[in-house]
């Protein structure tokens, strides 16, 4: 089987080497073709790719090969080494290079749609969510920069904290597959993973294979539940409301909008975005059943 590692060279601090990564891999059994997604070959590999395609890095990393991927019924492998790591988290994902290695089998799979926003700016894929308020605010602020792993983690939740606790009421109309969603929303994040932002379990019952978002949004009522959800989000649900669709559309005004890690300053005049999902889904490999052992030994 053809394998190709793409591997983001600067992820987790540049902790994990390409030799540290490809040894990890023998190790599985698989003799990968190392390519560095900063390198001029990343998107004539990404489009040769077959097999297997193995992706080394954060959520960044992991979205910009499975946006940019010509063929989704390629499997892939997520080797988690960013801070946050959402999308290896909400498929259960989680452990150093070497144990994935031996666990993860092109036969457990998973799908995961791939999202689309539509605005002002043209069309563009997103993987993690679409949002508006604290978390984009958040992510405009150059403070975090620098920072990684726990603290990381740490410091863009007592950052979100922060904002969540001075926000205002979001000058924006929702609409969910047609039906509105109520006004003087403080926050909205449109998903179709689990984890956002800080390593957040915003919504616990998306299921990235439905074929359907999850539009969580918190009122200004349970703003300080929120703000206490931030700082220790395990264990408990979230205090959001959520609606469920296949098209949510936001007249947009006055506020900076996130695609996944990049964030959009807000347009001169009122827009409209569109999020949908595509009808093409990729694979992306989950942890055997507990009792199966090595399967490429």
């Amino acid at each position: 089987m053809r394998v190709t590692l793409f591997h983001n060279t600067t992820a987790g601090g540049g902790k994990f080497t390409k030799k540290e990564l490809v040894t990890a891999l023998r190790l599985g059994g698989l003799e990968p073709r190392y390519v560095s997604t900063k390198s001029r070959r990343f998107k004539k590999e990404l489009a040769q790719a077959e097999g297997l395609v193995v992706v080394a890095g954060g959520d960044g990393t992991v979205t910009k090969v499975i946006a940019q991927m010509p063929d989704r019924r390629v499997p892939v492998a997520i080797l988690p080494l960013g801070s946050a790591n959402n999308i290896a988290r909400s498929f259960g994902v989680a452990g150093a290079p070497y144990e994935l290695a031996e666990m993860l089998h092109p036969l457990y799979w998973e799908r995961l749609s791939v999202g689309v926003v539509r605005g002002p700016w043209g069309r563009r894929r997103f993987v993690e969510a679409v949002g508006l308020g604290p978390l984009a605010r958040m992510m405009k602020k150059p403070s975090l920069d620098g920072t990684r792993g726990v603290d990381s983690l740490r410091g863009g939740r007592d950052e979100l904290r922060k904002v969540m606790k001075k926000a205002k009421p979001l000058d924006i109309d929702v609409l969910v597959d047609g039906k509105s969603l109520p006004g003087g929303i403080l926050s909205i994040e449109i998903m179709n993973i689990i984890y956002t932002g800080p390593g957040l379990p915003l919504a616990p019952s998306a299921d990235p294979s439905d074929r359907m978002l999850e539009v969580a949004y918190v009122r200004p009522a349970d703003r300080k539940a929120m703000t206490a959800w931030i700082k220790a989000p395990q264990h408990r649900r979230p205090p959001v409301g959520v609606r469920r669709g296949r098209e949510v559309k936001i007249i947009w005004r006055g506020d900076p909008i996130r695609v996944d890690d990049d964030v959009i300053d807000a347009p001169d005049r009122t827009a409209t975005v569109t999020v949908t999902l595509e009808r093409a889904s990729a694979k992306v490999l989950v942890l055997p059943p507990r009792g199966i052992g090595r399967l490429w030994r």
